[in-house]
Formats: C-alpha cells, structure tokens, sequence
C-alpha cells in the first residue's frame, strides 16, 4: 500500500529569529525580488498574519498583497515587518557589475 504524500510546509520550521533570518537570507542571496517577497510572506504566515497586522499597523490584506511573489513592499513596510521578524538587513560588499 501505498504512502499518501505529505505536503511540505516552508512556514512550518520559522519559529524564531534565527531560523527565519536564515530563510530570508537565502531568498536574498538569489536576487530575485519575487522570490524575496514571498518568503517574507511565508515567514510573515509562519509568525501569524494578524499577529503582524498588529504589532506593524499594516493591515492582514496589505501584507498578502505586499509580500507574494507578485508583491513590491516599500522599505518602510518592509522594514517594520522585519523588525517584528526578528530579522534586520545588513550590506556586503558584492562583485561590481561593468
């Protein structure tokens, strides 16, 4: 007999600060700003939207709309969740670009 597949839940391991930083992380290293936004939508998910409409101001719809993979969060919003997150942003020196 056969195992029904289990569907796997990203959102599932983002408890805490430090396992979130490391999602956000990777999804930064790829530079592609879709994929960015929705992950920060998926740990948005994992901590509780309406949790973060609360403590941010930003209302449950505007994060699922702000943070999808079609989303373009401005840097106040974006930096108000990750603050709330637990997580921050910081600058690399990366390779030039000619």
């Amino acid at each position: 007999m056969q195992k029904k597949p289990s569907i796997y839940d990203p959102g599932a391991a983002l408890t805490n600060p430090e396992t979130r930083t490391v999602f956000i992380a990777d999804a930064l290293a790829t530079g592609h700003a879709a994929h960015i936004a929705a992950s920060i939508g998926v740990a948005i998910s994992a901590f509780g939207a309406a949790k973060m409409a609360s403590l941010t101001g930003i209302t449950v719809a505007d994060l699922e709309q702000l943070f999808c993979i079609h989303g373009d969060p401005d840097l106040y919003r974006l930096m108000k969740v990750l603050r709330v997150l637990g997580v921050s942003l910081s600058v690399v020196q990366g390779a030039e670009q000619t």
